[in-house]
Parts: structure tokens; C-alpha cells; sequence
């Protein structure tokens, strides 16, 4: 690239060389024009200096016209001069500005080819860009899909925590009642061995309510609640319980004792 610059370069320079040598020459042919217009006109001067002996007068015209016309020659002469060496001083300053211009133009063809090539990554990074933006989107879409499953997961967990929450209070409630029915059921065997009527090997046992409820309702397991004693009285009693209505003269001792709900319902069981 660098040779064929410089060679285009040499042949500018050629072709400048030859227009500064026909300039040359024709401006010698002008000179040697303008010599040969003097040599005539000395000529003439020396056949007018062969007429001064019959004018003076005119001689003397003739002399300064000579003398007029080779000043102005001088002065053109010395005008051509300078205008010769102002074209050349021109010729070479519009050289060195047409090489700073040659020089500047490749330097900007090489940045031009720079920016394109920048371009061109620019432009592969923006393709680059949008598409793991798309993928992004696509996960952030995913991401928010599975927040809203996990929000109606955790809903639904809420919502079960919060029947379990109930379920677990019903059944504080209701193992509450059955301590206080176990209290009670004791106070009346007390009841019993302190009047006499049933010896006091009858078994008492403590009442264990299952803590899990049950996954298909909100009813309370209580398989483990021993209730077998109040269907199966112990045998000093049986006598009295099967006879029907001596049950209840059986209870009528330990009435003050009971509440009603539950005195009704060990009447309920004769």
C-alpha cells in the first residue's frame, strides 16, 4: 500500500517536473524572443547612430526611447522573474498541501475501516445483548410463574395451618373436658369407697386423647378413652344397674357431685 502511495507520489512529482520544463522552456523562447526584439533593436539604434550625424535631435528621441524601452524590458524581465519564482514557491506548497491531503485521506480510510470494523462488534455485542435479554425475560416469566405457585402453595399451607390451628384449640378444649370428666370420675369412686358401696379395687384408668386429627374432618380421635367401666360396672353394682330404675337411686348419692350434662349421660348408659 505504502509503495504504490509513493510511486503514484514519484509520478505526480514527473508530471510536475515536466509542466515546470515546458514552463521553463517556454518562458526561454519568450527570453529568447525578447533577445532577439533586442538585438533588432540595437540594430536599429546603431542605423539611428548612423543617422545622428544628420539629426541629433532625432538621436537623442531615438536614445531615450532605447533607453525607455530597455528599462521596461528590465523591469519585465525582473517582473518574469519573480513570477517565476512565486509559481515555483506556489508549486511547492501545492505539492506539499496535496500530500498532506493524500496522507490525510489514507489516515481517514483506515479509520473509516477501524469504525466499521468497531461497528460490526458493536453491533454483534447488541445482537448478543438482546438475545440473553430475551432469556432473561423468559426466566424472569418462569421465576414469576413459579412465585404465584408458590404463593398459592403457601396460601393453601396458610389456610391449612390455620384450620390446624383450630383443630389443635378444639382439641385442647375438648382434652380440657375430658380431664376434668377424668376429676370428676375420680371424686365419684372417692365418693363410692367413702360410703362403702363398691370396694376400691374399681380401675380408674387415666383417659388419652389421640393429639392428631384426623386428615379427612375436623372430628376428634378418642379411640384411647377408656369407657368401658361405665358400660361395665364392677359386680357389687351390677345388681342394682340391670334392675332398671334402682340404677338411678344408685346415683341420686353423688347427683350433687355431677353436673348435669354428665349425670345424665351415666344415666343415659343404664
Amino acid at each position: 500500500m505504502l509503495v504504490i502511495y509513493l510511486k503514484l507520489q514519484q509520478e505526480e512529482i514527473d508530471e510536475l517536473n515536466y509542466a515546470l520544463q515546458q514552463c521553463k522552456e517556454d518562458r526561454e523562447e519568450e527570453i529568447i524572443c525578447l533577445k532577439n526584439q533586442s538585438e533588432s533593436q540595437t540594430k536599429e539604434i546603431e542605423e539611428l547612430r548612423d543617422r545622428l550625424i544628420k539629426s541629433e535631435e532625432r538621436l537623442t528621441e531615438i536614445a531615450e526611447n532605447s533607453e525607455k524601452i530597455a528599462t521596461a524590458l528590465r523591469l519585465q524581465n525582473s517582473n518574469l522573474n519573480e513570477k517565476y519564482h512565486d509559481m515555483t514557491t506556489q508549486f511547492e506548497v501545492e505539492r506539499e498541501e496535496k500530500i498532506t491531503a493524500l496522507l490525510r485521506n489514507a489516515e481517514i480510510s483506515q479509520s473509516e475501516e477501524i469504525l466499521k470494523k468497531e461497528l460490526r462488534i458493536e453491533r454483534d455485542e447488541i445482537s448478543e445483548l438482546q438475545e440473553e435479554n430475551n432469556n432473561l425475560k423468559v426466566e424472569i416469566t418462569e421465576l414469576k410463574n413459579k412465585l404465584n405457585d408458590f404463593e398459592c402453595s403457601a396460601q393453601k399451607k396458610e389456610d391449612h395451618s390455620i384450620e390446624n390451628d383450630a383443630l389443635k384449640k378444639e382439641l385442647c378444649e375438648k382434652n380440657q373436658v375430658v380431664r376434668n370428666l377424668t376429676q370428676r370420675l375420680s371424686d365419684v369412686k372417692k365418693e363410692f369407697q367413702s360410703n362403702g358401696k363398691i370396694p376400691a379395687t374399681i380401675p380408674v384408668q387415666s383417659m388419652n386423647v389421640s393429639k392428631k386429627p384426623s386428615s379427612d374432618s375436623g372430628i376428634v380421635v378418642m379411640d384411647d378413652v377408656n369407657f368401658s367401666y361405665l358400660k361395665h360396672p364392677p359386680p357389687p353394682c351390677r345388681c342394682h344397674i340391670t334392675r332398671g330404675r334402682f340404677g338411678f337411686w344408685l346415683l341420686r348419692p353423688v347427683k350433687s357431685k355431677l353436673e348435669d350434662g354428665f349425670y345424665d349421660y351415666l344415666l343415659y348408659t343404664l
